[in-house]
């Protein structure tokens, strides 16, 4: 069956399902090259390029004889392939065999070929350009030819085989038992039992560890206090040290009968693997050991996708060991054996599924208990907290090797010849393309006021008045003089807003500093930094370079503790108003900060954001007739109000209060209890609204006992508030507060711990994160509505309000303070 789904906007990609002919067929054993060898050749050479060619495996023709045995169905019929097909397992040994033929001179004197990858390394340029032009012969005698746009010439950074390789040298830890080197102090009983778990199995080859693992077991017995003394840490790192001295692993013989193995496991933190040889799996010699993390993204995952995942990991870092042999590959997870038979693919497992047809190896499934040492390995960063931050190679990397572009797109399933959107995707799309819309009308606008290609908005000096953009498309003539921007107060740099899992790692001056320290090397803000008089719109303020009309700070394109800054910039951004979706986290962000692709790499981490995709909904609206109640006249004239719940108790507390301004979208959370009374209600609802807001012209409720109750009615009678009540069983008359409701839970899914016996105290930031948020309704931030400004991200200097009322009030305030302080 052929399967076709979208690689770019003007092409397909093209798989056959050929998973019952493979089945079927004869593996080509054809050996691969080491690609050890081939990174270490490439790291000591001076000049280095990679070559990729374009759709590879096409350009091989099929024996003539042999072409009926390609037959295909599709929806128009039945199809033949004069051409090698993505799919066929004896597809990358035939590539392989003819690509060592064709550069059989050359290999390994200049020269590297692995499948459709030709690396070209020298000491001298004019070796290197002797070099590329065999290449280029080579090819053009055998009539292949390379991909225009995967051609890397002189490159100092490479990409190789898995690994980065540049002047110096290969960045990956070339140490076999580095896994166990390097394994984390362990932080509980668990951490202990995972790590013993992993070493008793190499106990057979290290005589001595009984010696030193006698006072770290004692801390596994029932009803032990864990307490790390100096006595542990010596016993961990002595055993630590004798599995790196000790000859445990042993490479793998091919003219010895015994059978290989790859052992996977996959957990909640990242994947495990270990491949060896042996008559049986539970007493193979290793040959090597392999553990990686997942990425937020990869957390949400089904967990069928996770232990397919470790496979591939697992494959890809042995792929020149595997590939041409025959092997058993061991996994705990039994649905493994049903994707493989399965007809509805997303794209990704379509990828995937393609990988694992160059092997030729037998699924088999254990128990979950037996398989120790990959479950050790997989949960070797189940300790890790949100602020541990690893590098970047230490995370698992197999779905990005075999997507390179970020053509996968998760949830899609794909079709015999379409890919079907559901509705929510579709709208998905649309958001995007007018966020890129919007990002592309900003660039042209400001290429065409500077001639020199500036883009963004910055503050304007103290004292100046700032330009009023033209009304856009979402900014209607009524709104004024505000840009959708508010400027920030010139004080000190301040600590950025608290965020639960970037609260350690980042701290505000220094990113403030990395920020100064680098705009004026970034390549695109370099440009302007170099010659900043002929950019009339930036400016250098405190150190840092702004833009007037926007106010808007240059980020550039550093690394902060391992982590771009713009990265760091969103995360904070998209967790301070509580995981919203991309559109609001963009109007959130432009407030203060601006870079080039800011939009479109915003909307790439909401999509790939773990919380996100495992705590939200659907809003897709039902079809139908609206009939909207009455717009209030002032905020807070009209409320809306619900409760959430029952929640697990949390201090005493299991109910949740809901009031929401009708005008503004500004949220009041208040935790109460489900015994609640009509009177408590009342109450609640004087101490935490009306003293801050005054008494409502209206109240919109459901029909609920506490506000049917005639005590309710009277109350507010006397009080002069208009009760209005929704239809029965029709929430959607309030859609305002329902929506708030669905934002809530969702915001208190990514916040609270597994237990949920903590959401009270996360009620707090629930609610600041919705009223910074801005509303799609208004156009403004529920907070900004109601109070002229918006709270810091991380440090800003000052500037000057919009609103020149706030302003004054400000300014006198602050004379005020003064002046008191000196009496």
């Amino acid at each position: 069956m052929l399967c076709l789904f979208k690689k770019d906007k003007v092409s397909l990609r093209t798989v056959i399902d050929l998973r019952k002919r493979n089945d079927n067929t004869v593996k080509d054993i054809t050996p691969f090259p080491d690609q050890d060898e081939i990174r270490e050749h490439i790291a000591r050479a001076i000049y280095r390029s990679k070559l990729d060619m374009t759709n590879a495996y096409e350009q091989i023709r099929i024996v003539p004889a042999d072409v009926l045995k390609t037959a295909f169905k599709t929806v128009y019929g039945t199809f033949y392939s004069n051409v090698m097909q993505q799919g066929d397992c004896n597809a990358p040994s035939t590539f392989q065999r003819l690509m060592t033929h064709l550069f059989r001179a050359w290999i390994g004197r200049g020269i590297f070929v692995y499948l459709d990858d030709i690396f070209v390394y020298s000491d001298t340029i004019e070796e290197h350009e002797r070099l590329l032009q065999v290449v280029c012969d080579t090819l053009t005698k055998a009539e292949l030819h390379l991909s225009e746009k995967k051609v890397d010439l002189y490159v100092e950074r490479m990409e190789c085989l898995g690994h980065v390789v540049d002047n110096d040298g290969i960045h990956a830890d070339k140490d076999k038992m580095s896994l166990i080197r390097s394994w984390p102090v362990p932080r509980n009983a668990h951490d202990i039992q995972r790590f013993l778990g992993l070493v008793q199995y190499l106990a057979a080859y290290m005589p001595d560890l009984s010696a030193y693992s006698g006072p770290l077991s004692d801390l596994t017995r029932k009803g032990r206090i864990f307490l790390w003394t100096p006595i542990h840490q010596r016993s961990f790192d002595c055993i630590k040290e004798l599995a790196c001295r000790a000859p445990i692993l042993r490479p793998i013989n091919i003219s010895r009968e015994e059978p290989i193995w790859l052992v996977c496991d996959a957990s909640v933190a990242g994947v495990g693997c270990m491949y060896g040889q042996g008559v049986d799996w539970k007493t193979l010699r290793p040959a090597g050991f392999h553990s990686r993390k997942f990425s937020q993204a990869q957390m949400s995952y089904t967990t069928t996708e996770q232990e397919l995942l470790a496979i591939i990991e697992g494959l890809l870092k042995w792929e020149d060991k595997l590939l041409g042999r025959q092997f058993k590959v061991l996994t705990d997870h039994k649905s493994l054996e049903w994707l493989q038979t399965q007809r509805d693919l997303s794209r990704r497992q379509v990828r995937w599924l393609e990988y694992l047809s160059r092997f030729d190896f037998k699924l088999e499934h254990i128990p979950g208990s037996a398989n120790i040492v990959a479950d050790a390995l997989s949960q070797r960063y189940a300790s890790d907290t949100v602020d541990d931050v690893r590098e970047e190679h230490e995370y698992v990397l197999a779905d990005r090797r075999l997507d390179p572009e970020g053509e996968d797109s998760p949830g899609i399933p794909v079709m015999a010849g379409r890919a079907v959107k559901p509705t929510w995707k579709l709208r998905e799309m649309r958001e995007r393309e007018e966020l890129r819309a919007k990002e592309s009308h900003e660039l042209n606008t400001s290429r065409s006021n500077n001639n020199r290609g500036t883009i963004i908005p910055l503050p304007s000096a103290e004292g100046e008045e700032e330009p009023k953009p033209a009304p856009t498309s979402e900014q209607s003539p009524e709104d004024g003089d505000y840009d959708g921007r508010i400027p920030m107060r010139q004080k000190e740099l301040s600590a950025m807003p608290e965020r639960h899992d970037l609260s350690v790692l980042v701290n505000t001056e220094e990113i403030v500093n990395v920020i100064k320290d680098n705009v004026a090397k970034d390549k695109f803000f370099g440009r302007i930094c170099a010659d900043i008089k002929a950019h009339p719109d930036f400016e250098w303020r405190d150190d840092l370079l702004l833009y007037r009309p926007w106010n808007a700070i240059c980020i550039p394109d550093v690394l902060y503790k391992r982590r771009r800054v713009p990265e760091i910039i969103i995360d904070l951004g998209h967790s301070a108003i509580g995981h919203m979706g991309s559109k609001k986290t963009v109007s959130y962000i432009r407030r203060w900060y601006w870079w080039p692709t800011m939009a479109k790499e915003i909307i790439e981490f909401c999509q790939s954001c773990g919380n996100c995709q495992m705590m939200k909904t659907s809003s897709q609206l039902p079809q139908g007739l609206l009939h909207t109640l009455p717009i209030p006249s002032r905020p807070w004239g009209s409320i809306g109000m619900d409760f959430m719940g029952p929640f697990p108790q949390s201090g005493g507390l299991d109910y949740l209060l809901v009031v929401i301004c009708r005008l503004t979208s500004m949220v009041h959370l208040i935790p109460t209890q489900t015994t609640i009374t009509a009177q408590d209600a009342a109450i609640l609802l004087l101490r935490e609204v009306v003293r801050l807001h005054g008494l409502p012209d209206t109240i919109v409720s459901d029909r609920d006992s506490k506000f049917i109750a005639t005590m309710w009615q009277e109350l507010h009678r006397l009080l002069g508030v208009k009760l209005l009540m929704s239809t029965a069983f029709h929430p959607q008359t309030d859609g305002l507060t329902e929506r708030a409701n669905r934002t809530v839970a969702q915001i208190l899914r990514s916040l609270v711990d597994s237990d949920q016996l903590n959401w009270s105290e996360k009620v707090p930031a629930t609610e600041l994160a919705i009223n910074l948020s801005v509303s799609s309704s208004t156009g403004f931030a529920p907070f900004e509505l109601n109070y002229g400004w918006m709270p810091k991200l991380i440090g800003y200097p000052k500037v000057n309000t919009s609103f020149r009322g706030v302003q004054v009030l400000a300014e006198q305030a602050a004379e005020n303070i003064i002046a008191h302080s000196m009496r």
